[in-house]
């Protein structure tokens, strides 16, 4: 039983500060925010309790708390609308001026990307944010890596279009 805490600390360790960002990105409250969190964790630490062999505990988190999103969407009754918090991005910078123009810049993509389907805003997410490879969004999403990559550039020219 050692053992499987040992492992089930590492893997938290190590993934434990992504999920939340992605959580954090995909729902406006915080305090739902750590439930889905949490709940994504305690199911992780079920499957490795009941023995089961996970090939790529990162991939199994981002099924897992995806799942949960959506759950949280059909809970209020917003279906596949996106519930993208207005984050405040605070980029570091020794110019203020720098720093009003980047967090400005930042703010408008967040809201381009707030406004694209789900399925853009998850790719998006997830490879631009967690610099995730695009076999293990596949693995995620259940696709091809090359519906990803299209999915991607699909995605990228949505927020190119939208930003002239």
């Amino acid at each position: 039983m050692e053992k499987l805490h040992v492992h089930f600390e590492g893997l938290y360790r190590d993934h434990s500060q992504e999920i939340l960002r992605y959580a954090a990105f995909r729902l406006a409250d915080q305090a739902r925010v750590e439930e889905v969190v949490a709940d994504t964790f305690l199911k992780l630490w079920e499957k490795i309790q009941a023995g089961q062999t996970i090939q790529n505990p990162r991939a199994l988190l981002y099924i897992v708390i995806r799942g949960l999103i959506i759950d949280v969407y059909r809970k209020q009754g917003r279906g596949s609308e996106s519930i993208l918090p207005e984050a405040d991005l605070f980029i570091e910078s020794r110019d203020p001026f720098a720093e009003i123009d980047e967090n400005l810049t930042m703010k408008k993509v967040l809201s381009v990307v707030r406004g694209l389907k789900d399925e853009y805003q998850d790719i998006i997410l997830m490879h631009y944010v967690e610099d995730m490879p695009i076999g293990d969004m596949a693995q995620i999403v259940g696709e091809s890596e090359n519906n990803l990559r299209v999915r991607l550039h699909r995605a990228l020219a949505a927020v190119r279009k939208a930003l002239i």
